[in-house]
Order: structure tokens, then C-alpha cells, then sequence
């Protein structure tokens, strides 16, 4: 992602800065072969590259804030599934359980069914034989018809038991069924969110792959823009790019490389385990800088004052005096690039046509120098008190 806030410094353009400089006619060559550029169709041509970065750094956010939402809707469907799988796990218990269930009745079942079939074996048995045989065969009148009440009701409780016990076990097998049924459901439900996450993992992969291009592009475009920068450098007069300039922090090192010189491709440098001065900006960068050097002179120095190329318009908003004239100390303001850039007037020559300024980030990555420009070339000045 690119950084915005604060990173006023990053120069991600070379430090389009250079741009406005070509105030000569000076014709140059860059990227054509035999045919020479005059600084203006340079500038333009940067122009140019600087709105296909936009569009191509907009595309990227726009596929960057889709890509989110579909992580968003990725989440969701987990938790979806993980809740089907957990009501899934209870169904198959409940179905584990009714089955213990249906075999507990099965058996009792069984039982009933045998102590049915012994009460009528009994009952043919007495049946069988004739009154007289069986009030002989009995002590007495009593026991007789006791014995037969007591048969005829063992058979009647063990028939109302078993019709009991068959109805209990067509209840479970129901219950199972329903179960079931529900489990069928689950698994369909699964099985669809199952596939439309799927599907949104492919439209996710093929948005991070596009998003991916454009991030490509935009490096492609940037570095085209660089040269044509580093070429309108070359007519800009450079005093010097040697030395601090009293800069406390130019012992940083990169991020990304560990160095403290050469290129440092995010523009982030580390001291004592921290990437932000006392204001806020990143080391090395051109707002840390001018920060840095107008504290240095007793004024006060505001925070989030935004890129480079924003200082103006924070300024205004801070009520901090802003204009179109050079002064000594005032903080000159470049709109270019991305970014922007921001430079310190150390000095108005020519009778206010000329300035010399002194900035950071800007010749090469994180480096100190001085240049001399015509006063125009700045896009607004800050005068801070």
C-alpha cells in the first residue's frame, strides 16, 4: 500500500521536484534514441506518467477495498460453516442416541413379545383341558378361577406392554427419520456455503492478481518518471549534495537495506529503533528536514502537516501564513509528484528572482543538498512564525 499520511517527503517520483527547474531550453535525451526533449516535454511528459500513476494507484485501492470486503465475506462464511458443522455434530448424536434408544426398545420389545407368547401358551394349556379336569386338578374352586384371572390378566398387561413398547419404538424411529432428514439439510447447507466461499476465494485470488498489476504498472510508470526527473535535475543548478547540513538524524539506516546511504526504496529510515522525528515525519525525508531546521531557529513547528506537497494548504488550515514571495526561512513547497516536496529558503538572491534552498530526499535517497532555483518554481511558500 502507499503510505499517504505524513509521508510528504516520499519523493516516490525521484522527487518530482526536479521538474520545475528546467527552466532552461537545454534540449535533452532520454528514452528516444536520436530524438531530443526540451525541459517542457519533459515536464510534460511526467505530466503525464503522473496521472497514469493516479489512476493506476486509484484502480489498485478500489481492487485493494474490494479484495477486503471479500476477506470480510470469507470470514463470515467460516463461521457460517463452523456453526453447520457444530449443529452437524449434534444431529449425528442425537441420531447416535436415538439409535441406543431404538435397540433399548427392540429388546424390551422382545421381552414383552416372549412374556406374551409364555402367558398364551399357558392359557392353551389350561384350555385345553375340561372343566372337570381342571377342578380336579386344582385344590380348590378358589384357585381354579383365581389361576385363570391371574393368566388372562398377565396376558392383557403383557398385550398393552408390548403395544406400549410399539409405539414407543415407532416414536424413535420417527424422531430418526426427522433427524435425519435434518442432517440432509445441514449437509446441503454446508455443501453451499462450502461453494460459495469457494467462489468468492477465486474472485478474491483473481482480484488480488489484478491488483497485483496495477501495484506493477504503477512501479513501471514511477520508474519511467525517475529518469525523466533525474534528467531535469541535471539542469538545475546543484551547489551541493555533500554534508548534513546539521541535520541530527542523517545516520539512519534504511529499512529496507540497513545502510545508511544508497537507495532506500520505501523511504524509511530507522533511528534508535523509531522511523518518526520529534514532529511526526519520517526521517530523511524533505518534511523531517525543514521541520528540523525551522525549529532549529526557535520557531514553533506544527505536527501533521501532511506530504511535501500539502504544506500549503495544512498551513492555511492551521492559520499559519502562506504567499507567493520568497522570504529567508520561509518553507518552500513543491506540488509535484505524488508527494509533493518541501524545501527550506536559506536564501533570496537576484533580488527575489532567485532562492537557494537547502532539503533532504531529494538529489538521491535521504541525502543532503543545496540547490539554486528560480523563485517561480516553488508552488507556495509557508511563512511560519
Amino acid at each position: 500500500m502507499l503510505h499517504i499520511t505524513n509521508k510528504h517527503h516520499k519523493k516516490i517520483i525521484l522527487i518530482a521536484a526536479a521538474i520545475v527547474f528546467a527552466v532552461s531550453p537545454v534540449l535533452v535525451y532520454v528514452n528516444h534514441g536520436a530524438k531530443a526533449e526540451t525541459s517542457e516535454e519533459l515536464r510534460n511528459r511526467a505530466k503525464a506518467l503522473e496521472e497514469q500513476i493516479k489512476q493506476n494507484n486509484a484502480a489498485a485501492e478500489q481492487l485493494a477495498n474490494e479484495a477486503d470486503g471479500l476477506k470480510r465475506k470469507i470470514g463470515e462464511l467460516d463461521a457460517q460453516i463452523t456453526g453447520v458443522n457444530a449443529q452437524i455434530q449434534l444431529t449425528n448424536v442425537k441420531l447416535q442416541e436415538l439409535e441406543i434408544k431404538l435397540n433399548d426398545a427392540q429388546k424390551e420389545l422382545d421381552r414383552q413379545k416372549e412374556l406374551l407368547r409364555a402367558s398364551v401358551v399357558a392359557l392353551y394349556k389350561k384350555g385345553g383341558a375340561s372343566g372337570v379336569e381342571l377342578i380336579v386338578g386344582s385344590d380348590s374352586f378358589t384357585s381354579y378361577f383365581n389361576e385363570q384371572t391371574y393368566l388372562e390378566r398377565l396376558k392383557s398387561g403383557v398385550q398393552d406392554s408390548t403395544e406400549k413398547v410399539i409405539a414407543l419404538k415407532q416414536q424413535i424411529q420417527a424422531q430418526k427419520e426427522e433427524q435425519k432428514s435434518l442432517l440432509e439439510q445441514q449437509k446441503a447447507q454446508k455443501d453451499s456455503l462450502a461453494s460459495a466461499k469457494s467462489e468468492r476465494q477465486q474472485i478474491l485470488s483473481d482480484t488480488q492478481g489484478r491488483e497485483a498489476e496495477y501495484r506493477e504498472r504503477t512501479k513501471k510508470l514511477v520508474a519511467d518518471q525517475r529518469k525523466i526527473f533525474e534528467e531535469l535535475l541535471l539542469r538545475s543548478r546543484v551547489v551541493t549534495s555533500v554534508g548534513s547540513g546539521g541535520y541530527p538524524w542523517d545516520s539512519a539506516t534504511c529499512a529496507v537495506t540497513g545502510r545508511t546511504n544508497g537507495d532506500c526504496w520505501d523511504y524509511e529510515w530507522i533511528y534508535n529503533g523509531g522511523r518518526l522525528d520529534p514532529w511526526g515525519y519520517y526521517y530523511r525525508n524533505c518534511t523531517s528536514y525543514v521541520a528540523w531546521r525551522i525549529a532549529s531557529t526557535g520557531r514553533d513547528m506544527y505536527r501533521q502537516m501532511g506530504n511535501g506537497g500539502q504544506w500549503v494548504n495544512s498551513a492555511r488550515a492551521k492559520g499559519i501564513p502562506t504567499g507567493n514571495s520568497p522570504r529567508v526561512g520561509a518553507a518552500a513547497v513543491f506540488s509535484i509528484g505524488y508527494y509533493g516536496h518541501v524545501a527550506y529558503v536559506e536564501e533570496v538572491l537576484d533580488g527575489g528572482s532567485k532562492i537557494r534552498i537547502s532539503e533532504y530526499n531529494f538529489v538521491q535517497d535521504g541525502i543532503y543538498s543545496e540547490r539554486i532555483m528560480s523563485s517561480s518554481v516553488p508552488s507556495g511558500y509557508v511563512y511560519f512564525q
